[in-house]
């Protein structure tokens, strides 16, 4: 149920060398089944927030239902069937440090208004925590325009929080972007040992000067089902 994002992308980009994959995908996702709309009742959890990570998460939402038009490759279509229901990209540090464009950003804030009935979920608590002083001064260093760009966006989104008081939300999928959150271990499934289960992870703190700030853990843990995970620290593509 672990793979690299490098391995994921090479299989739904249809590299021959990596046609396994797809049953590795479907025997992680197949647990669940599906809603009367197509849509695999499973979460994946992505960790890494670059685009490539973005990318991922994005392919799983849209499933190959929303993709059948694409270049993506045809063996991965049926796999994928309409989109998974919850996806879950986390990343030690805050989203000012975030490695992600803001086109990257978009594509996944707009999948509920272009039809793809995906909510797109970002915690005020967690922006907050992440706006250090440090972080506020690289916002307003030279060449930060980008970055504030995605502080604008990302602040937007939570203005228009989909979900209840329950945290729920109407749509049939769901994608979270976590912040401040460390992986710091995989937990078996509770119904098969040798299968994934949960992704345990830590809330972390910044702490350094601007462009320098590290990820310190904070001893409090949340566990999020993970059925299948993908690595995508690191890869830019």
């Amino acid at each position: 149920g672990i793979l690299s994002a490098r391995e994921f992308v090479a299989w739904y980009n249809g590299h021959p060398d990596y046609t396994h994959i797809g049953e590795q995908v479907q025997s992680a996702l197949g647990t669940g089944g599906t809603d009367h709309e197509g849509v695999i009742n499973a979460s994946v959890v992505v960790v890494g927030q670059g685009n490539v990570a973005l990318d991922c998460a994005r392919v799983l939402a849209k499933g190959g239902g929303g993709l059948f038009d694409t270049d993506i490759a045809s063996h991965t279509l049926p796999i994928l069937k309409n989109g998974v229901s919850q996806i879950t990209l986390v990343g030690r540090r805050g989203h000012v440090q975030g490695a992600f464009t803001i086109k990257e950003l978009r594509e996944l804030v707009q999948l509920q208004e272009e039809g793809f009935d995906t909510s797109f979920v970002v915690r005020e608590d967690e922006l907050d925590m992440g706006a250090t002083p440090a972080s506020n001064e690289e916002l307003n260093a030279p060449g930060g325009r980008p970055k504030q760009r995605i502080n604008k966006l990302l602040r937007k989104a939570t203005a228009n929080n989909p979900t209840d008081n329950k945290g729920n939300t109407t749509a049939t999928k769901r994608i979270d972007l976590r912040f401040l959150m460390s992986p710091t271990s995989w937990e078996p499934s509770e119904d098969d040992a040798s299968k994934l289960g949960t992704l345990v992870c830590e809330r972390t703190r910044l702490e350094g000067g601007a462009g320098k700030q590290k990820a310190i853990g904070t001893g409090e843990l949340e566990r999020i089902p993970a059925p299948l995970a993908l690595g995508g620290i690191g890869y830019k593509g």
